[in-house]
């Protein structure tokens, strides 16, 4: 599925995560370690397109040493008359591209979501690169794209930066990139001790790195052992402690690991530092079940709003097949699985019966009601999914709840 314009000298066609891109090989940007462009854009301090100027800017350092300035269309005038010029925004968000447009340099017109344009023109005389999408996503998903041209590998654990260079150009772009993918993402786990114990700044680094890779989904799973939701049936609350404990704040298996404290590891002591548990920074001092629901909650509250901020969605999914020990008691126990309970996964219980279905919607009201700005809720079994959003989750519990 490719689209460009007519006009096409050489062309190279790249492909990432199902994007397919058409190119054209220059625009100077740092020249003998100084900066030759600058970076315009037409938006306040605080938005995701000043964001996208700023990352252009951080990485053109990173390669070459030198930090082009950021400027508004406003101030273009006073710049040296041959300056290059990166230009970030769509036509919405940039008055200069927005010109551009106009006099057919660039068509942002039936651009898909997500889809953006990277093009080398010439505007008032002046070389000049556009950078945009039609949205603020998409418009950081081209100047993530820009970066990697400069020869920057984006991986899901860091950046790869190639050896500095004192001098930096851009090839002759002519890009137009969509994607028929709408949901780019990954799901993590959270019950193996190798992610239990990432502290919420990696969890962000790791939602830094996934918004450079055009992901804008991310499926955060965990099983009932573990403290994310507190939720009950017929007065009687979900515990948590049996198969998980304060060493990990509740959030990982106790059961053929150790004792969870840095000071018994064998390899790897130096990398806890200062934390005496194998657990989240967040989770060091968690003492008590009360103490793992309230650290969790903010935990996951504070991920998902950080990851709006990279245009990423959070889905929240559980095992509806499964319940905390206390709560099985009250539902018939699936008969060919593991009782009274599955030392990592809980306790396994009979998918038709009444009792879970009536807990289900206990469980699914408890995760509305303690994530709401989550996208959505994910019930998933190895027999059955379905996924519910927010807008929906708070109607007709017991239909969408039979159905999975």
């Amino acid at each position: 599925m490719l689209r460009t314009s007519n006009a096409v000298l050489s062309v190279t066609v790249v492909s990432i995560l199902g994007w397919v891109v058409v190119a054209r090989a220059d625009t100077v940007l740092v020249r003998d370690g100084r900066a030759e462009c600058a970076i315009v854009v037409d938006s306040p301090p605080g938005s995701l397109y000043r964001f996208a100027a700023q990352e252009i800017q951080r990485y053109v350092a990173a390669v070459a040493g030198a930090y082009p300035a950021i400027v508004t269309p406003a101030e273009v005038p006073s710049l040296a008359s041959r300056q290059p010029l990166i230009l970030v925004g769509g036509p919405v968000a940039n008055s200069l591209v927005r010109e551009a447009a106009a006099a057919k340099l660039a068509n942002f017109e039936g651009l898909k979501k997500d889809g953006f344009v990277l093009r080398a023109i010439r505007l008032r005389g002046r070389p000049a690169v556009i950078v945009g999408g039609n949205d603020e996503a998409s418009t950081m998903y081209g100047a993530y794209d820009l970066i990697e041209r400069l020869g920057v590998v984006f991986l899901l654990s860091k950046d790869i930066i190639p050896e500095k260079k004192a001098d930096l150009a851009l090839p002759d772009l002519d890009v137009r990139a969509e994607t028929p993918f709408p949901r780019r993402g990954i799901l993590i786990s959270n019950i193996y001790p190798n992610r239990g114990i990432m502290h919420l700044s990696e969890v962000k680094q790791m939602l830094d790195q996934m918004a450079k890779l055009k992901m804008n989904y991310l499926q955060f799973f965990w099983f009932e052992h573990e403290p994310w939701i507190d939720f009950g049936f017929r007065g009687e609350g979900k515990l948590v402690g049996d198969a998980t404990g304060k060493e990990t704040g509740y959030l990982t298996w106790r059961y053929h690991y150790g004792s969870y404290l840095a000071k018994d590891l064998v390899v790897g002591r130096e990398l806890f530092k200062d934390r005496p548990r194998m657990a989240p920074a967040e989770f060091q001092t968690v003492e008590t079940p009360e103490d793992a629901f309230r650290v969790a909650k903010n935990f996951l509250t504070e991920l998902i709003r950080y990851a709006k901020t990279r245009k990423i969605n959070v889905w929240l999914c559980v095992d509806p097949t499964t319940l905390p020990g206390n709560l099985a008691r009250f539902a018939r126990r699936a008969a060919n699985l593991q009782v009274p309970l599955h030392p990592i996964l809980a306790t396994h219980m009979c998918p038709g019966d009444a009792a879970l279905h009536e807990m289900n919607e206990n469980r699914l009201k408890a995760l509305v009601d303690t994530y709401p700005e989550a996208e959505g809720y994910f019930f998933g079994s190895s027999a059955k999914s379905v996924g519910i959003k927010r807008d929906i989750a708070g109607k007709g519990l017991r239909k969408l709840l039979r159905s999975i």
